[in-house]
């Protein structure tokens, strides 16, 4: 005998008041995959003009039925919300995910995996600063001349969008790089201020050249090394008017990394930076979770080097 997971759901949606209840059954078959069956969805709102967002699905695994819950329907009504008019919009990343049929399950022994919220958020690090590292920070403030403000200011902006108690969601990783390359663009910017280059890549690569940057990928290891070899590995491009002239930036860090050549790991490692950073603005990057984690990941420390080399 098949038994499958009955699931009720609740997400929490601000911006707008919806009251209402799906019947449609060609709409909830629509919503549906061939291994979760929605069977109602519901919209209601409290008293803090909060709509919930409820329903119960059937599900033939526990975990796939999270990974719908979470990624798939949520994300297919998300985009239903955007095509109507609200001007502010905030969804719930993670829903409340109640398994109903839980002690039948447990007859049968059926996994159980209560912990769900797990798939939808990373807990943020806590990090221990010793007082040297403080001490040579301040002391880069104390003698800092403020040319560099703007690079502070999108910095702690990218260090705002984490919530320390719920944690990272998969949402947040594409704002922090956002934010995060900002800061960088202000950083080049300032530092060849005096100086003319065609575009953003010729700057990026002057940039790659300098002294703490090549100092810094020749000293880099465990996680952001291994972030090295997935960029190269990610196919990511720079692409121009002249088709011809399109260039696999992944290609090229493969083949630096091979020949652990360290000046073409600093300037093709900032050009996948680049090529990630253009595909979020643009809306054609593949993998948009995943590679602005790992942009995130090594950008971040090189910005925080350049600063303290910079003062």
């Amino acid at each position: 005998m098949n038994i499958s997971y009955k699931l009720k759901f609740e997400f929490k949606i601000r911006g707008c008041e919806i009251r209402d209840i799906i019947e449609d059954k060609n709409i909830l078959e629509s919503l549906s995959d061939e291994h979760n069956i929605i069977n109602e969805i519901c919209f209601t709102c409290d008293r803090n003009k909060t709509t919930l967002f409820s329903g119960r699905v059937e599900s033939e695994d526990i975990l796939d039925g999270y990974r719908f819950l979470l990624y798939d329907l949520r994300t297919k009504i998300l985009k239903s919300l955007l095509l109507t008019d609200i001007d502010f919009l905030e969804f719930q990343d993670n829903a409340e995910i109640i398994i109903e049929n839980e002690k039948e399950l447990r007859l049968h022994n059926k996994q159980i995996f209560p912990n769900y919220i797990m798939f939808g958020t990373i807990a943020p690090t806590i990090k221990c600063i010793n007082k040297e590292v403080l001490k040579n920070a301040m002391e880069t403030i104390i003698n800092d001349n403020k040319i560099y403000e703007e690079v502070f200011f999108w910095l702690y902006m990218t260090d705002t969008v984490a919530n320390i108690d719920e944690g990272i969601t998969q949402f947040d990783n594409i704002i922090r790089y956002r934010l995060l390359w900002t800061a960088f663009n202000s950083l080049y910017n300032i530092r060849f201020r005096n100086k003319k280059y065609k575009s953003e890549k010729f700057k990026i690569e002057e940039f790659a050249k300098e002294k703490f940057v090549l100092d810094y990928f020749r000293s880099i290891y465990d996680d952001k090394r291994s972030c090295l070899y997935d960029l190269a590995r990610s196919n990511l491009h720079l692409y121009y008017k002249d088709k011809r002239r399109n260039v696999n930036i992944s290609h090229e860090l493969k083949n630096s990394l091979n020949k652990n050549s360290n000046e073409d790991i600093a300037k093709y490692s900032l050009l996948c930076l680049y090529s990630i950073r253009n595909g979020l603005v643009h809306g054609n990057l593949g993998d948009v979770l995943y590679l602005s984690r790992k942009a995130y990941i090594l950008l971040k420390p090189l910005i925080i080097k350049a600063l303290l080399y910079s003062n």
